[in-house]
């Protein structure tokens, strides 16, 4: 498998490290509009890997899709750019490994989704935790009823990121580019939660910029009941102190709980009669799925991360915008919603609360 990598950044190594250990894949191609980043990652693959094949740099991202050389497209730039490079690839007839969230949009998340299906191609997006062997063993622990009726479960998510976090780049916490800490810190931990619990049915949620210089939240809660009568609730925030980052994610049932912490949300509570606590072991989740990604397209099988799936914690993050804006509960499927019809619904909001009360 051929790989094409947009975006040079941070993410962009992450994929690059985990390309040059997956077995039968091979990074191509990469693209950075700074192209000394792109020069950088180019360096830092070969110090990887003993791959004899020269990688192709782009500066635009336009060109790096005519390689013919390519089947599978990595895109790791900004959110707010996700679907127009995605849409372009997938048009180009490119497999896709789309960063999380999926896009701004949920018309642009199931526009890309159409196409994938209709032209035949993979589309992924990157919740890599799911790939841990330990949470693997817990959903299906949870899809085998072994915690009885599951009558409760939680997310709670502090995190510092200071001034200095956010004035790297001026599209950080934006709406039109990035979004808050639901869709950045928070969107891995509430797919895994949904994964392991259920569909929502009602959402009612509350944003807050509370502290940082941004446009979108920093804080964030919500209460969620599931298809199943299951209730949620998120709590989450990028105010904490400095060097605060704890991740948790609870579940109880009539018939066991278990509490996950962590980045790589290991059990740290576990109490299920009959089944021994998962055994965590060190494993690279990005290099799985990759590797997913390439016995998926190989077997012609679905990937683990469907990016229907996706869609679940992208329109629960969505939902709970449209609650804390609406100031009530909201019902799933949400029609749309997006991050740049947030902007506007607050500053509607703050526009009418700028005005007063009506005299009459």
């Amino acid at each position: 498998m051929n790989v094409g990598l947009i975006g040079c950044g941070f993410i962009g190594k992450k994929h690059a490290k985990s390309i040059a250990s997956a077995h039968d894949i091979r990074l191509r191609a990469v693209c950075d509009t700074e192209t000394d980043r792109a020069a950088e990652l180019r360096r830092y693959y070969a110090s990887l890997t003993q791959d004899p094949l020269e990688i192709e740099s782009y500066q635009f991202y336009e060109s790096l899709l005519e390689n013919p050389q390519l089947d599978t497209i990595a895109i790791t730039v900004p959110s707010g750019l996700h679907y127009r490079i995605a849409r372009e690839a997938l048009l180009r007839g490119k497999h896709v490994v789309l960063e999380k969230p999926m896009t701004l949009s949920l018309i642009e998340a199931r526009s890309l989704i159409q196409i994938a299906e209709t032209r035949q191609r993979k589309l992924i997006v990157c919740h890599q935790k799911r790939f841990f062997p330990h949470l693997r063993s817990i959903k299906g622990l949870m899809d085998r009823r072994g915690l009885g009726r599951v009558v409760t479960a939680s997310l709670s998510l502090m995190y510092n990121r200071n001034d200095n976090y956010y004035n790297q780049s001026a599209w950080r916490g934006t709406w039109k580019m990035d979004g808050g800490v639901l869709l950045n810190q928070a969107i891995h931990d509430i797919d895994i939660l949904l994964w392991l619990t259920g569909q929502p049915r009602t959402v009612q949620g509350f944003v807050e910029r509370l502290i940082r210089p941004i446009e979108a939240e920093d804080t964030a809660a919500a209460a969620i009941v599931l298809e199943n009568g299951t209730l949620l609730t998120i709590d989450a925030t990028v105010c904490a102190t400095e060097g605060t980052s704890r991740e948790a994610v609870a579940v109880t049932g009539s018939a066991g709980a278990f509490v996950l912490e962590g980045k790589n949300l290991k059990p740290t509570y576990w109490n299920v009669p009959g089944v021994e606590e998962p055994v965590v072991s060190a494993v690279d989740p990005y290099a799985q799925l990759y590797q997913d990604v390439h016995d998926s397209i190989y077997n012609n099988c679905p990937p683990l991360v469907e990016a229907v799936e996706a869609v679940t914690a992208l329109e629960t993050i969505f939902a709970i915008y449209r609650s804390s804006v609406l100031e009530k509960a909201v019902t799933l499927p949400l029609n749309t919603m997006s991050t740049l019809i947030m902007k506007d619904k607050l500053q509607r909001r703050a526009a009418v609360r700028c005005q007063g009360p009506k005299v009459t």
